[in-house]
């Protein structure tokens, strides 16, 4: 984001503040139901959203050293993350190509080689298949490079690991995120490490859960014993970044910019910024926050 864009946020914020107003579009829209409870509807989001564009699987600093891997589990697709002896990041389908085995048990740690607790095929931790006992004996012709781990598109932008959990999707991450890019650039995450990582299962539809996050409207009452007396009710903002969401929900000392000089005024020391990293122009699955840069995963259920 540019010093530009940050003021010209900061100014439309202190309008609706003085005006009494909320951020609201043209018309008036409604969901149906059904877009929350149809499971066909659901199995179609699970395969066309969820596993054909790109998730967050990790962020850089939990690979922290060539060698370093972790076990992930994205769109219901059992990964695995690697980095390799030159900085690489990898991502594969944490299948054993032999007889389907999961081929790591341990969550995290460091190796650069990953041996199948089946049978022992052996593979390097840039996928490559290195060994088969009894390859002379029972596997005499086979083509060790027609067998390497099933390769996810990868890549390492911005701080995160982006894994697209579908190995036939073909998907460019490059230039999905493109829109996103300025304001990445300007959040600087590659520089932080992950303090904390919580998992929460909910018997909800995903959109629920993303929906009710990006709207400052239930803080007063849902969190009124908790993060609503620090938010003015119901000030928000956001814009479309193409396909994806950057939310401004101001805190309570947001009013304190109206008296600072313009040059001196910094959006973050006074707002959440809730990026919705889209998985279509409907829904949205990730979301990354300027607020402690903490992010969580809402698997879908």
């Amino acid at each position: 984001m540019d010093h530009q864009t940050e003021q010209a946020l900061i100014d439309e914020l202190l309008g609706l503040s003085r005006s009494g107003s909320a951020y609201l579009d043209q018309e008036v829209t409604y969901s149906d139901v059904t877009d929350y409870l149809d499971e066909t509807r659901f199995a179609a989001e699970k395969a066309s959203l969820f596993r054909r564009l790109p998730l967050i699987a990790c962020h850089g600093s939990e690979l922290p050293d060539p060698g370093s891997f972790l076990r992930s589990e994205l769109a219901g697709q059992p990964a695995l993350l690697t980095r390799d002896r030159d900085g690489q990041v990898h991502a594969f389908l944490n299948v054993c190509r032999h007889r389907g085995a999961r081929l790591v048990d341990d969550e995290s740690g460091c190796k650069f080689s990953f041996s199948c607790p089946y049978h022992a095929w052996t593979w390097s931790n840039a996928g490559e298949l290195r060994g088969i006992p009894h390859q002379k004996q029972g596997f005499p012709d086979i083509d060790k490079s027609r067998y390497g781990l099933v390769r996810l598109i990868c890549a390492e932008k911005h701080g995160w690991v982006w894994v697209v959990p579908d190995p036939g999707a073909g998907t460019d991450i490059d230039a999905h995120l493109q829109p996103l890019t300025s304001d990445m650039d300007w959040l600087q995450m590659e520089n932080l490490q992950i303090m904390q990582t919580d998992r929460v299962v909910c018997r909800a539809n995903w959109k629920l859960l993303i929906e009710g996050g990006i709207e400052a409207y239930h803080f007063h009452v849902a969190h009124a014993e908790t993060i609503g007396p620090h938010f003015p009710d119901n000030l928000s903002s956001y814009q479309m970044l193409g396909p994806h969401i950057r939310s401004v929900l101001p805190r309570i000392t947001f009013g304190e910019l109206a008296e600072t000089e313009v040059k001196d005024r910094i959006l973050r020391n006074h707002a959440n910024i809730v990026y919705s990293v889209s998985r279509h122009r409907s829904g949205w699955f990730k979301r990354i926050t300027s607020s402690g840069f903490r992010w969580t995963r809402f698997p879908p259920v």
